[in-house]
């Protein structure tokens, strides 16, 4: 009997002393983050794996499916990365473009002026357009309109 009374007289005086501590701040009070916006398509990681160095980003993003990111290698702005999502202007490759399998609906890929190439396509009635300025190789584009795909998706 004086062991089950032990217990008891524990668990309460346990139950009484939690009651007494301070408590945490729930979550939503936390001060917010001070990190810095991401592309929601492209990791800037990856945009600096495809572009050879270190990159800059301009992200003009008003939802997860509307948005430009577009990523400029520090060392060479002129080679750059640019993802373009939404409605509205988004170019295309012209009628008769080389299509790509793997990225979307209706995704073809074409040469543009001055070293550049594009992926343009949709996900889900989304239309997306990638751009790759630069001496990249020609497999780098695939990649990442495949991650800004997936990302639509």
């Amino acid at each position: 009997m004086s062991r089950k009374l032990f217990f008891c007289t524990f668990f309460l005086a346990a139950s009484l002393t939690a009651q007494n501590y301070s408590t945490k701040k729930p979550p939503s009070s936390l001060p917010s983050s001070s990190a810095a916006p991401a592309c929601p398509w492209v990791t800037e990681g990856s945009a600096a794996k495809v572009l050879g160095g270190p990159v800059h980003a301009i992200l003009n993003v008003a939802s997860p499916t509307q948005g430009t990111c577009t990523f400029a290698k520090t060392a060479r702005p002129q080679d750059q990365l640019k993802v373009l999502v939404g409605a509205g202007n988004i170019p295309s490759c012209p009628a008769g473009s080389a299509k790509v399998i793997g990225v979307g609906d209706q995704a073809s890929r074409c040469h543009l002026p001055h070293s550049a190439q594009m992926i343009s396509g949709n996900v889900r009635a989304v239309d997306m357009a990638i751009t790759l300025s630069g001496s990249q190789p020609e497999d780098a584009i695939q990649q990442i309109a495949e991650q800004v795909a997936g990302n639509l998706f």
